[in-house]
């Protein structure tokens, strides 16, 4: 086995891209970088299942290129498009599509615009705190996540965003009072509890002495019992991190290398979910790239996901995101379908059972679209 690279020149719309992807079979991470002009314009990268490590690696390499190849020239169509139309629903998915992509000025640029068009005066607090947190301006993060929070108290991924915010600032007092109220409203959040536990980890290397928390030995205990509450909640993380803390409790010059691990554990849980299709992208496909009409590629989609299943079995969202394509699937054949009958009909008027079918088709069509309209909005 050895490390794999994939290189592509490509033009969307006026530009040149370079598109340039690398593996390692060490780590199992895939790292795209797209350029122009010898300029990154955005670095993507995805931590491969180790199974999928071992058995299929090129092909998972050569998927995850060609994706961001389609998502480029995917959100170039469809960024002309809503520039043509009033819908600020729309921009708000796109902006979340880039954001979740990793495309922080595109995403930036979207709720901007969205807030300049809005009626209400601050839209968009949440989204733009994550876009200044995932460009490492704290401070700006924090001025927006302060507003989320007063908007959205019993949201959790606020409380928990504005947790690692104050955590970068070194902030650990506040870390942990909003690591808190996020496992107050959701108790099965197990990246809070993770969190909950660098942050106690990193606050006995960073301030021991910190009177406003508990004595050091007491938060490793707490750490270690954070750490185990996260891995009962999800099977996604290396257990073997428990250990390497344990090793800590009589070594403290361990410590810091323990808190890099599990940073690094964190980092790798969190990338492996960013290839997966979401409600954001699968609206925006469906609803202004063509998607509606082109069974072909529905069954594209259903093989992605699926084969994300196979890495990833117990995520929920999967199977969830899976169901939508196949309703939407189901809702392109029963559209087909009705038209059969129809036609059937148009060629002998008198045809009376294909005109009981194409009645009972068309009722159930519309309950279907209703379906479908709610799930994607």
């Amino acid at each position: 086995m050895q490390d794999f690279g994939l290189n592509n020149n490509i033009r969307v719309g006026a530009k040149l891209l370079h598109v340039q992807t690398s593996f390692s079979y060490t780590t199992g991470l895939i790292a795209t970088s797209v350029f122009e002009g010898g300029k990154l314009l955005q670095l993507r990268e995805y931590s491969l299942p180790q199974n999928l490590v071992n058995e299929r690696y090129e092909n998972e390499v050569k998927s995850f290129h060609n994706d961001v190849i389609s998502d480029l020239e995917f959100t170039w169509l469809i960024s002309k498009k809503l520039d043509r139309v009033d819908n600020i629903a729309a921009r708000k998915k796109l902006g979340m599509f880039f954001l979740n992509k990793g495309m922080y000025e595109d995403a930036r640029a979207q709720f901007l615009f969205i807030r300049k068009q809005s009626d209400d005066k601050q839209p968009c607090n949440y989204e733009l705190g994550m876009i200044c947190y995932h460009t490492q301006d704290y401070e700006q993060a924090l001025e927006f996540l302060k507003n989320a929070i007063i908007d959205f108290p019993r949201y959790a991924d606020v409380h928990l965003l504005l947790a690692k915010t104050y955590f970068e600032q070194k902030e650990y007092k506040f870390a942990v009072n909003h690591l808190r109220n996020a496992i107050n409203i959701n108790s099965r959040y197990h990246e809070a509890y993770f969190t909950y536990a660098l942050v106690l980890l990193q606050s006995v290397i960073d301030a021991p002495n910190y009177s406003r928390l508990n004595k050091p030995q007491e938060r490793l205990h707490e750490a270690l019992d954070y750490l185990n509450q996260a891995l009962s909640l999800s099977p996604e993380y290396d257990k073997q991190i428990v250990e390497d803390v344990l090793i800590t409790f009589n070594q403290p010059d361990k410590l810091p290398d323990a808190v890099q691990r599990l940073r690094q554990e964190l980092d790798r849980v969190l990338k492996s979910r960013k290839k997966n299709i979401d409600d954001n992208e699968f609206y925006l496909k469906f609803m202004f790239a063509g998607l509606d009409k082109d069974p072909e590629a529905m069954d594209l989609l259903i093989m992605k996901i699926e084969r994300e299943l196979i890495a990833h079995p117990d995520w929920a969202d999967l199977h969830y995101n899976l169901g939508k394509v196949y309703l939407a699937k189901a809702w392109y054949t029963l559209a087909k379908t009705t038209e059969a009958f129809q036609e059937a009909l148009n060629r002998n008027p008198r045809f009376e059972i294909a005109k009981t079918t194409a009645d009972q088709l068309t009722v159930a069509g519309k309950d279907l679209t209703a379906l479908l309209k709610k799930i994607l909005e």
